[in-house]
């Protein structure tokens, strides 16, 4: 009879590390594949974009930019601080507080250029 409960008892054991090792390896090829989808995510938005700018490349429209609101390159010694953004539409003038991060990490970095999207996108296509 105690042979049987320690078998039991060793049975117990293998199963935990077993489901343990399978939670660890999960969590990794999760990990690996969600950078797999970061990157594909990234590549379409910027496909759907140009094909969307070139879609409204026919319209005028009046832009004009002032001041400089763009990062250094990234380095250890900047503040990480989130950037306060200004825009002035027929609506009126509203800041926006952009997060540190968010501003690096988007598809155009030059601010102007980014402001030129947002305004061509936001005119209905033909």
């Amino acid at each position: 009879m105690k042979k049987l409960g320690e078998n039991i008892q060793m049975l117990l054991i293998y199963v935990a590390i077993g489901i343990i090792s399978a939670c660890i390896t999960g969590y990794f090829l999760y990990q690996y594949k969600a950078g797999l989808w970061k990157a594909q995510a990234c590549s379409a938005l910027r496909t759907a974009l140009k094909q969307e700018l070139q879609k409204r490349d026919s319209k005028d429209i009046y832009f004009a930019t002032s001041g400089n609101a763009s990062l250094p390159s990234d380095s250890i010694d900047i503040k990480k601080e989130p950037i306060k953004v200004t825009i002035e539409s027929e609506y009126g003038k509203k800041d926006f507080i952009i997060p540190y991060e968010k501003h690096t990490h988007n598809i155009e970095r030059p601010s102007n250029i980014r402001a030129l999207h947002s305004c061509i996108l936001e005119i209905p296509p033909p």
